[in-house]
């Protein structure tokens, strides 16, 4: 007979980047070393908030998600710089290099953070606390930030123990020890436990992590549904969940936007023209992807603050952007007072199926209404694709064209817009510019990552002004409609070694103005079209999320 194996223990690392974005843009602004630094949005356009802190402004009382002016007033000599977020995935492209040197199963949690199961690579590497230990040492030595660790048979306390440590620590929590560390840290610690499902618990005396394991199951299950059941088998040790394989990536399960708007809205008008901008924008998005949705879901934050989120399921799969608008603004009406003034919004496609899929025909709905509808849909995504977003518009969106133009440019601009123009098109001190082709001469330098022009001079080709530069732009596009604007690539821009560039601002001098602002490389400089090849500095950066570059002194 033979006798049994006994389960081998899992040994699971999970590996927390200390203060990320903090640590990584430290690396780059030496001068602040010392000083009390936090990495945060753009207060103009509202999106004013700590994204991290350094622990120096941590400890002087600045926390993750405060509004600038919050934190301002509880540190008033903190540095705040704009967030990078190409450098700051670069950064865990680096991360994850490493872990995968140790294991194939990394499952990244974020852009700071993944597990990693080593069980199998003990017999090469040595046990888990070497194993951490190793990672920690390299990380620091290699990139120049710190990782906490936490080593445990599950994720959930895995995770727990990167935490316990901060920063640069290492925390092992074994089934000898974890009743005695661990049961007593904040039930709030556990994953998944959110503010309102601390206060439920808390009214319950539900204070610590031990209180949630020794509760009666189906207690929490009467008392949070089916996550009751998880968060017990959380607290007790009991998840088995899978590490993921490096490069695993989950079926899409939701298509969703949500925007921060410039004012905060007043009525249901102002909030119908954002719901129309974000319905919009995820309905286009589905019918790319090739979805349809059975689920619609609405999310809300006043100013004040205070968010919530509701759904509604919908009586077939659909893709058409009036129904998902329609749900949208249901559930709008149906759950909110106005007691406060709104300051986000945001929809959500869920429950999504194949576009593709019979579906059951409705005798009480137009089927023949339906499909002029997914038609109208298609052709406009097919005019935009090929003119920009803003060729064509509903005409319920001006009763406030203010209010639409930015949430249209927040959805479909300077990140998404595949036509760069659209946001030129509505910002007004843009269209007062003046532009100026020039020639860029310098070293062009490609690889799979970036394309980067190296600037040693700059020489004036023509003075433009914008409505000239938006009808060759337009005339371009007339004579390539197979050509999305950003489609081509700075390799077409002649011999290589030098391109043709748009300038926004005072005319260029010989090596270029910080200030001056690249839009899009010209092909020929004879030919009356522009011929938009990708937003570059000639620095060597690319142009990347909102940000646009100027060009380097």
């Amino acid at each position: 007979m033979f006798e049994k194996v006994k389960d081998v223990e899992r040994i699971i690392l999970h590996s927390d980047a200390n203060c990320f974005y903090a640590s990584v843009e430290m690396l780059y602004h030496p001068e602040y070393a010392g000083c009390p630094m936090a990495v945060g949005g753009d207060p103009e356009a509202r999106h004013g908030i700590i994204l991290t802190a350094n622990y120096i402004a941590k400890k002087k009382g600045v926390k993750t998600g405060q509004a600038l002016w919050q934190a301002k007033i509880a540190c008033s000599d903190l540095v705040i710089v704009p967030p990078r977020m190409d450098l700051y995935l670069k950064f865990s492209s680096m991360l994850r290099e490493i872990y995968g040197e140790y294991t194939n199963l990394v499952e990244p949690y974020g852009c700071d953070e993944a597990w990693l199961d080593v069980t199998d690579s003990t017999v090469l590497k040595g046990g888990g606390r070497k194993i951490a230990e190793e990672i920690s040492r390299r990380v620091k030595r290699e990139l120049g930030i710190t990782v906490s660790i936490g080593i445990s048979w599950n994720k959930i306390f895995a995770k727990l123990g990167s935490d316990y440590k901060k920063p640069d620590g290492i925390t092992a929590f074994t089934k000898e020890n974890y009743k005695e560390l661990l049961w007593r840290l904040p039930a709030a610690d556990l994953l998944y436990v959110g503010r309102s499902t601390r206060n439920t618990l808390n009214r319950y005396g539900i204070k610590t992590i031990g209180e949630l394991a020794l509760s009666d199951p189906k207690f929490l299950e009467r008392l949070l549904g089916k996550m009751g059941l998880v968060l017990y088998t959380f607290a007790n040790g009991w998840d088995e969940s899978p590490v993921s394989p490096q490069g695993y990536e989950a079926p899409v399960k939701s298509i969703g936007n949500s925007t921060t708007t410039p004012r905060d809205l007043e009525n249901n008008l102002d909030v119908q023209i954002v719901l129309m901008a974000l319905a919009e924008s995820v309905a286009a998005r589905l019918r790319k992807h090739g979805f349809k949705c059975k689920v619609v879901s609405i999310s809300i934050r006043d100013n004040g603050l205070y968010s919530f989120s509701r759904q509604k399921k919908l009586e077939r799969p659909t893709d058409i952007t009036n129904e998902i608008m329609k749900a949208a603004n249901e559930l709008f009406r149906e759950h909110y007072n106005w007691q406060h003034p709104i300051r986000s919004l945001g929809v959500r496609a869920e429950s999504l199926v194949l576009s593709d899929i019979p579906i059951q025909f409705n005798l009480f709905v137009s089927e023949e209404q339906r499909e002029k509808q997914e038609k109208m849909d298609q052709a406009v995504d097919d005019i935009r694709r090929r003119f920009g977003y803003f060729s064509v518009q509903k005409a319920f969106m001006y009763q406030d064209k203010a209010l639409a133009t930015e949430a249209n440019c927040r959805q479909n601009g300077f990140h998404c817009a595949e036509n760069p123009l659209d946001c030129l098109v509505h910002y007004p001190n843009w269209k007062k510019s003046t532009y100026f082709i020039v020639k860029a001469f310098g070293d062009l330098d490609e690889d799979d990552q970036d394309t980067k022009i190296s600037c040693t001079k700059i020489e004036l080709i023509e003075e433009l002004d914008f409505p000239t530069l938006l009808l060759r732009g337009a005339a371009y596009m007339a004579i390539h409609p197979d050509r999305s604007w950003c489609s081509l690539v700075c390799k077409e821009t002649g011999t290589g070694e030098n391109g043709f560039v748009v300038v926004r601002g005072k005319k260029p001098r010989a090596k270029g103005r910080k200030n001056d602002l690249l839009i899009f490389v010209q092909e020929e400089p004879d030919s009356n079209e522009i011929t938009i090849i990708n937003q570059i500095c000639v620095d060597g950066a690319r142009y990347k999320e909102d940000q646009w570059y100027g060009i380097a002194d």
